[in-house]
């Protein structure tokens, strides 16, 4: 597995997971703003006008400039009962009951694997009691290689999501939506890197059809290497030899991961809610939490070069 821009080609299919930090872990290299030196006042633990911990034009964490999730009143289905991942036609497909076991990896028999590089991961979905409805989501993502204890989160904090009178769903990432990309290397090393240049490609709702034919199955699509991209082109040079030392070493291997997707509700085609095993969480950003998928995948493709 090979990185866009830095030997990795990385892209996750979405759902919820969780993750979080001790006080022993490592200061991350930052580029979110949270040091008040910028304040000409004495005390910036009460100066309202520049304290990063309650500035409501600065905290990442309780911006209640944010649009709100959106809750709709009505059911996504998880179409098929499918996860998507690797590639835009989307050929490598996993069963959910496959992908949510906790015994052996998704993929593994044979040692076969995945048959190509971990770019795209997502789910196959359609409309249920959802129709002529639209909202804000919030999407994330996190996959760790259990091999070498890499750890890669990703965030996008604003998503459109619309489903026409027809059935027709869209999504759309708009422009003051932000893209968090936060990584821990197998020697602890930490970055977490903020931009709002996100490409529209970042989150979509794309044609999924079962067998080649279902046009009424879409995939809502989380695209882990555009997301990277832009993080790198953010990144100060100490990020990103951190993120380009990570996305080198994280080739071929297992990995749990987990998507989630805030403001909706989604269930598998017998009705069971399906929802992401813990929160997801990326620096300061709220936790995403809700409808997901949570699992295991064994990749086995390095590109070489």
């Amino acid at each position: 597995m090979k990185l866009k821009n830095a030997a990795l080609t990385m892209a996750v299919l979405l759902v919820l997971t969780a993750c979080g930090g001790g006080s022993d872990d490592p200061a991350p290299v930052d580029n979110v703003p949270t040091q008040p030196g910028n304040d000409q006042g004495t005390d910036p633990g009460t100066d309202p006008g520049t304290d990063p911990g309650t500035n409501p034009g600065t905290d990442p964490g309780t911006d209640p400039g944010a649009t709100p999730d959106h809750t709709f009143s009505g059911n996504m289905i998880m179409h098929g009962n499918t996860v998507l991942f690797n590639g835009a036609a989307y050929a490598n497909q996993i069963g959910y009951s496959t992908f949510n076991t906790t015994g052996a990896y998704a993929q593994e028999a044979g040692g076969a694997g995945s048959s190509a590089p971990l770019a795209s991961f997502g789910v196959r979905v359609g409309q249920a009691e959802m129709l002529d409805q639209s909202g804000n989501v919030r999407v994330a993502v996190e996959f760790d290689n259990v091999e070498n204890g890499q750890v890669f989160k990703f965030l996008v904090d604003k998503a459109t999501l619309s489903v026409g009178p027809t059935g027709a769903m869209t999504l759309v990432v708009p422009d003051d939506a932000n893209a968090y990309v936060s990584v821990t290397t197998a020697t602890g090393e930490t970055a977490l890197v903020s931009t709002a240049d996100i490409p529209a490609t970042a989150v979509t709702i794309t044609s999924a059809p079962v067998d080649g034919s279902d046009p009424n199955s879409f995939g809502l699509v989380v695209n882990l290497d555009a997301i990277m991209d832009a993080a790198l082109a953010a990144a100060t040079a100490e990020q990103r030899a951190i993120l380009e030392t990570a996305s080198n070493a994280n080739a071929a291997g297992r990995y749990t991961l987990r998507m989630a997707v805030t403001g909706i509700t989604l269930q598998n085609s017998t009705g069971t809610a399906v929802t992401v095993d813990a929160p997801i969480t990326v620096g300061t950003q709220a936790p995403v939490s809700g409808a997901g998928v949570s699992g295991l995948l064994y990749h086995n493709v390095a590109y070489p070069g």
